[in-house]
């Protein structure tokens, strides 16, 4: 059995794809956030538009899609999105590898760091983000409540030589 974590950037013919695993890998969190989380409500259409804005990539295990991430440049950093790994393929080194190619694709770009927001009532997705290399930049309120808070942590990627190689 291929245990082998495989990252492939897709386009909009994996809307409901994306859509799908979103949806399973952020449902543990339906009714658990206050605001609830912005992917509860999300549909393929905005999923499609996310696409379209910036990017995404899909883990494979195998033949099997478990995680899914949506990637969007901003003017100094790119920014990710909707990590979203199966709950059953959670400790394997997926959503790593998720994040491995957020920052080479931002080393292709051109720009110098990875940023991410969490919800700070989430600790465990904050540790994840500080193992792996990332660090607490800002905490402000949630945009959707004043009494959530939202940490933003950053990575800064090494420069892409433009051979193949960060």
């Amino acid at each position: 059995m291929d245990d082998m974590v495989r990252v492939e950037p897709v386009g909009g013919e994996h809307v409901h794809l994306i859509h799908r695993l979103t949806q399973a890998a952020f449902a543990e969190f339906w009714g658990a956030l206050d605001p609830p989380s912005g992917a509860e409500a999300e549909t393929p259409a905005v999923v499609a538009a996310d696409i379209a804005a910036g990017g995404a990539a899909v883990a494979w295990i195998g033949q099997e899609p478990v995680a899914a991430v949506r990637v969007a440049r901003q003017p100094d950093h790119l920014y990710v999105g909707r990590l979203a790994v199966l709950p059953s393929h959670r400790g394997r080194g997926v959503a790593r590898a998720l994040m491995a190619f957020a920052e080479a694709h931002a080393a292709s770009l051109g720009l110098s760091e990875v940023r991410v927001e969490v919800r700070s009532a989430l600790p465990g997705n904050v540790a994840f983000f500080r193992r792996c290399g990332f660090a607490v930049v800002e905490e402000r309120p949630h945009h959707r409540s004043p009494t959530a808070t939202t940490v933003v942590l950053a990575k800064p990627v090494p420069a892409h030589n433009g051979a193949g190689e960060t």
